[in-house]
């Protein structure tokens, strides 16, 4: 049997390596998956879209004020 594939090489390729790169955090970040409500996540996305920002910049700043406070 051959290890042919219908894809284009270069494309695949790339799909492979963008996704090494993201699970290996090569640029610096990490994916992170975690379950939330779907009301929470409803309701979260609608304030992001509303002061236009993104969810990944909220979670950030909430990671970070969350370190920052003293214990």
């Amino acid at each position: 049997m051959s290890d042919l594939s219908i894809k284009r090489p270069s494309k695949a390729q790339t799909t492979k390596e963008k996704l090494i790169q993201e699970v290996a955090g090569v640029d610096g970040n990490v994916k992170v998956n975690f379950n939330l409500p779907r009301t929470l996540l409803k309701q979260t996305k609608i304030r992001c879209a509303e002061e236009g920002r993104s969810m990944s910049q909220l979670v950030r700043e909430l990671l970070t004020s969350y370190l920052h406070k003293s214990t």
